[in-house]
């Protein structure tokens, strides 16, 4: 897969779609772009986490969130965790 094939319309399309990464089921939930573009990974294999307010005391559980870059800072080719998630875009 190319960089040039990877625009932010076909990352936005694959909102809400399951992969697995590492073994664990997540849904792609957010992308991000403020400097370069990462995807927003929200867990369904693992149980919820407990989250604390802006006061540090817990109220919730939420489930467990990734973020991951769509090219490496270094290169700028695909990030190579990236390519595991075998997208079709």
């Amino acid at each position: 897969m190319t960089s040039a094939a990877i625009t932010l319309e076909r990352l936005r399309a694959c909102i809400g779609r399951e992969v697995v990464l590492a073994g664990e089921r997540y849904r792609i939930v957010e992308v991000l772009n403020d400097t370069s573009p990462a995807l927003v990974l929200c867990s369904e294999s693992t149980a919820p986490t407990i989250q604390a307010n802006q006061h540090g005391e817990a109220t919730r559980r939420v489930p467990r969130t990734r973020t991951l870059p769509v090219f490496s800072a270094d290169s700028g080719l695909p990030h190579p965790e990236f390519l595991k998630l075998n997208l079709a875009l």
